[in-house]
């Protein structure tokens, strides 16, 4: 298994289309590869299915295509986003114990 915390945050266009021919070859041989990001457009170009995590839980856990863009963002945030699938982190939040 190969686990990947946001790589393309450093990487060019050009370097993260790179990144990703080379784990389309990994998955097709059979490796699970763990994509974690919040650049929603690349999460829908690479993965397979998709486990939205907010405040440390998972939200929602399903395969990709079943899951229309705008769902996405809001899986995201929580409800319907202001940035729609912009790929920006949304504002901290406040838990109290």
């Amino acid at each position: 298994m190969l686990i990947l915390d946001e790589p393309t945050s450093v990487l060019t266009p050009q370097e993260t289309e790179a990144l990703f021919r080379i784990m389309r070859s990994l998955a097709a041989t059979g490796r699970s590869i763990l994509f974690i990001s919040h650049k929603l457009k690349e999460v829908r170009e690479i993965a397979d299915r998709v486990t939205v995590m907010r405040l440390g839980k998972v939200a929602r856990h399903q395969p990709l295509r079943r899951v229309e863009r705008e769902e996405l963002a809001s899986m995201r945030v929580g409800g319907p986003s202001a940035h729609g699938d912009e790929g920006r982190p949304f504002p901290p939040t406040s838990c109290s114990s």
